[in-house]
């Protein structure tokens, strides 16, 4: 595998990690969904600025779309690390609820969590 078509496979599944299509990351990049594509399937050499940008878009460390550097891959979004911009979404909506619907959000998600541990 070249070096073009492992950089390309890590970008799709960190988009797909993500949870965010062809066409949304494109359209954050300034590329169209094709030219995303070429670089997806490594036809197309992705330049280090655009890296830069696809990183950016993704919230994903520059490191993770090369080989070598030991920064894993999320493979599902469902238990990827929350990104910044998830945590002060979540901040700021749960500050406009009242105590008691934080309450009753916290035992919702406390309840969904402990469905979701491996036994």
């Amino acid at each position: 595998m070249s070096i073009e078509e492992n950089i390309g496979q890590r970008v799709r599944r960190v988009r797909e990690g993500a949870g965010m299509s062809r066409a949304q990351l494109s359209a954050r990049i300034g590329v169209g969904p094709q030219q995303l594509q070429k670089y997806e399937i490594g036809l197309n050499r992705v330049p280090a600025s655009r890296l830069w940008s696809i990183g950016e878009a993704l919230d994903c460390p520059l490191q993770a779309f090369f080989p070598a550097s030991g920064v894993p891959i999320p493979q599902d979004h469902t238990h990827s690390e929350i990104t910044p911009q998830e945590a002060r979404t979540l901040v700021s909506l749960y500050e406009r609820l009242s105590e008691e619907e934080r309450t009753s959000i916290l035992g919702l998600l406390q309840a969904m969590a402990s469905q979701t541990e491996p036994d």
